[in-house]
């Protein structure tokens, strides 16, 4: 608790990104990870913003890791994000483990290689609920299992206080901020327009999805509609212009 009240500390004098930071670098440092990162919003995959490439720069992620996280990350995988938002405590990973949650072998391949260089096999995943179904979280990554699941269970409310702390200070620097206004999609019309964006027919998103083709069709209808796109081809294009999805 002591560490956590430092941090908390630490965070009420920072000034600047890099600071905020730095202190939750040093929080997860002391809590023996080794490395941590932090995503405000997975329910629109959008490019990582010039504050989000800073926030992982300054997490101790090199620009070769930042651009494959951005490609391959969690955010891109809707499995994965599905999976999260029916969590809301802490829960552990092991990275060799998570595979089915990628869209492709070679996507997640590509993530896997990242945490390898780093000796990462192991994760505690701590999901952020927000308002308007959104979901955030940080990701705390081991080389050692230490018997995390004890661990957890002890850290959980010190893992999401310090999560929802840093949540807290991204935000009031977001709102300091000139930001473009996106149509606000559901995370399943998200989910059904980045399918799109890759080809998937609308049966093969309902299997994807687990869903009907005629609930696909409903989610895209109004994904296009608050693009205000004629059809799904137009309602992709407008969502790869504004970087709501990644091509």
């Amino acid at each position: 608790m002591r560490d956590y009240l430092h941090f908390d500390y630490e965070m009420s004098v920072s000034a600047t990104t890099n600071d905020q930071c730095q202190a939750l670098k040093s929080y997860a440092s002391k809590l023996g990870f080794a490395g941590v990162i932090f995503q405000a919003s997975v329910t629109h995959a959008n490019k990582f913003t010039t504050k989000e490439i800073q926030r992982f720069k300054a997490l101790g992620w090199g620009s070769y890791e930042i651009e494959q996280l951005e490609r391959y990350g969690f955010d891109q995988q809707p499995s994965f994000i599905r999976y999260i938002a029916t969590r809301h405590k802490p829960f552990c990973l092991d990275i060799n483990d998570i595979g089915e949650m990628w869209r492709t072998k070679g996507d997640y391949q590509s993530f896997k290689s990242i945490m390898t260089r780093r000796h990462i096999r192991y994760a505690v995943m701590v999901p952020i609920h927000l308002p308007f179904n959104s979901i955030g979280y940080s990701c705390w990554f081991s080389a050692q299992p230490y018997s995390l699941e004890p661990f957890v269970k002890h850290m959980s409310v010190q893992l999401q206080s310090s999560s929802l702390r840093f949540h807290e200070s991204i935000c009031l620097d977001y709102e300091s901020e000139p930001c473009v206004q996106l149509p606000n999609l559901s995370s399943k019309e998200w989910q059904c327009l980045y399918l799109a964006s890759k080809g998937m027919t609308e049966k093969e998103m309902a299997s994807a999805l687990t869903r009907s083709a005629d609930t696909v069709k409903f989610h895209l209808r109004n994904a296009a509609k608050k693009l205000s796109a004629k059809n799904r081809t137009q309602a992709v294009a407008l969502a790869l212009q504004l970087g709501m999805i990644k091509a």
